[in-house]
């Protein structure tokens, strides 16, 4: 073995060995391209999906059937035996994007104890349906009542004289979304849906008229 061959064979041999660095270097690049390539694009692709499941959360969240209730409260005079007339009237409203019907529309009135300010045990409350008026002048129990998107309804509730003193005040409506097939309304699948709104109110005691000193 002289100096010649050697030196050929060094040659020959650190020839091979940068070839096969350059097919492992090629292959090496190539698998890490693919790789954060497939990897990008499936983050892209669950970042896609996490989307149009966000949107379709909200759009079905838009059309659950939504059923606002707003009570109003007021003293309408004052009976002989020192008690107040009392008004109240509840705004049913759809705020929902689809239609709703409401039904079974209640209200509970509960003399809170001046004491405690809790309801009292042996003061029963007052229970109270909604009625319609009839064109003969008696009252009835309204039928199921619907409401599209944006509409309202008002329901007056005849409340009996009661004491002054504060009152807590309860409504209740059961309500459901619609369908709309063949051109009429059917009740969704959904379940139907128990609103409840309180209010704490006061029904003043009869004011007492101040003498005048001119």
């Amino acid at each position: 073995m002289d100096a010649d061959w050697f030196s050929k064979f060094a040659a020959g041999l650190q020839s091979i060995i940068t070839a096969l660095g350059l097919i492992v270097g090629g292959a090496w690049v190539l698998f890490t391209f693919r790789y954060l390539g497939v990897a990008a694009k499936s983050r892209a692709e669950l970042a896609e999906f996490d989307l149009r499941q966000h949107a379709a959360q909200e759009e079905l969240a838009e059309r659950q059937p939504n059923l606002a209730i707003d009570l109003t409260w007021e003293t309408a005079g004052v009976a002989a035996d020192g008690k107040r007339f009392i008004s109240m009237h509840a705004k049913l409203r759809n705020d929902g994007k689809r239609p709703v019907h409401f039904h079974d529309a209640t209200a509970l009135v509960s003399w809170l104890s001046p004491q405690s300010g809790q309801p009292d045990p042996d003061a029963k409350p007052l229970f109270l349906d909604a009625k319609i008026l009839e064109a003969d002048g008696t009252l009835s129990d309204p039928a199921v009542r619907v409401l599209r998107s944006g509409q309202t309804r008002t329901i007056a509730f005849l409340i009996p004289a009661l004491t002054p003193g504060n009152y807590i005040v309860q409504l209740q409506a059961v309500y459901g979304g619609l369908v709309l097939k063949k051109g009429g309304f059917e009740p969704s699948t959904d379940p139907q849906i128990a609103a409840v709104e309180q209010h704490v109110v006061n029904v003043p005691g009869k004011l007492l008229n101040k003498k005048s000193n001119d």
